[in-house]
């Protein structure tokens, strides 16, 4: 090995232990928000959070949804991690005589759910005969999103009962610096991917390294689609919820006209609770979204007061514990509560 080489190897050990110390140190200093918070399996079953059970049974749907474990963009409906077997789904249909589909968020999709036992599905189905259960929701997906489904997939299906659960998604584009007409995964990224493949690039390193969100993006350099604006304005979420209101009223007609019955449920939030468990989970959240309390209660408050046949189940939970484990999402008590609801909506039709 000649002295080039030495010299070379010593520099690049060098540089690298540098950055590796600039990154350590970037993640000492700045907390991760970000991160998602670990589900507490207190006050489950050891059943009900083994990973080695099925997240739908059979009469919900299990034999026809293909979940897609990598990035899956639908050129119709945006992210699509379910693939529905139509011809299955179909001949579940058409052996009951109660047919229903949900369709919404993560919340109804099965964000922390480890199998069918505590999911919204399986507590507003368990103890119904006859029936058949699909579930279409995805993560991100704001009304719109699930409308566009629900129009190609869903009404040839010809179900008796459709449920949207919609609120917090309807505002997600705008709290990343996205325009009111997109969706999450637009503004935070496929836009980018698509359009600014430069800009693509240094968003995946700033949501890998912290040194380069600290360089980029504390010090007001760059605005990362990764990362929640503090930007948010009233005249944004105005527009996201004006969006909603007009879109609903689209679908609701498709659900008349086909003789569907669907109910459009505003799904609960947070925000209206004052126990101090959701209070820590508010005050952890504003670290992340500095509007986030305001924006929320705000944008809901104009969906609710303007859709007069929206359901409005935003303070479903308030004040009651271990029902949220995030400002969005439910455990165990929060989904059982919500399927019971639905539960009950379901046999108001029977």
């Amino acid at each position: 090995m000649n002295i080039f080489s030495k010299k070379f190897i010593a520099y690049f050990f060098s540089v690298s232990l540098f950055f590796l110390g600039l990154e350590f140190g970037s993640r000492l200093v700045f907390t991760d928000y970000s991160k998602a918070p670990v589900l507490s399996p207190v006050g489950y079953s050891s059943d009900e959070i083994d990973a080695n059970l099925p997240l739908f049974l059979k009469e919900n749907g299990q034999e026809c949804i293909h979940i897609n474990n990598k990035f899956n963009w639908n050129q119709w409906w945006g992210f699509s991690s379910k693939e529905l077997d139509f011809k299955c789904a179909k001949n579940l249909f058409a052996e009951k005589d109660l047919t229903i589909v949900f369709m919404g968020g993560s919340v109804i999709a099965g964000a922390g759910v480890i199998n069918y036992k505590t999911s919204i599905d399986f507590y507003a189905t368990n103890n119904l005969k006859n029936f058949a259960s699909i579930n279409l929701a995805e993560s991100g997906a704001r009304h719109k999103n699930m409308s566009i489904r629900f129009q190609r997939e869903i009404i040839p299906l010809n179900p008796k009962i459709v449920f949207f659960i919609d609120g917090f998604n309807e505002f997600n584009s705008v709290r990343y610096g996205g325009s009111p007409l997109n969706d999450f995964y637009w503004s935070a990224g496929v836009r980018n991917r698509l359009h600014h493949p430069f800009s693509f690039y240094i968003d995946k390193l700033i949501e890998v390294s912290k040194f380069a969100e600290a360089l980029l993006v504390r010090t007001g350099f760059y605005s990362s689609a990764r990362i929640a604006s503090n930007k948010t304005s009233i005249t944004d979420i105005q527009e996201s919820a004006n969006i909603y209101l007009n879109d609903v009223k689209v679908t609701k007609a498709l659900c008349d006209s086909y003789k569907i019955k669907c109910f459009f449920i505003i799904q609960p939030q947070i925000f209206y609770s004052n126990i101090d468990e959701h209070n820590d989970i508010i005050n952890k959240s504003s670290k992340i979204f500095p509007n986030f309390k305001n924006e929320n209660i705000y944008g809901f408050e104009s969906i609710i007061k303007n859709c007069n046949f929206c359901i409005d189940y935003s303070e479903l939970l308030m004040n009651q514990s271990n029902t949220f484990y995030d400002p969005v999402h439910f455990g165990k008590h929060g989904n059982y509560i919500l399927g019971k609801k639905f539960e009950t909506l379901i046999k108001t039709l029977n």
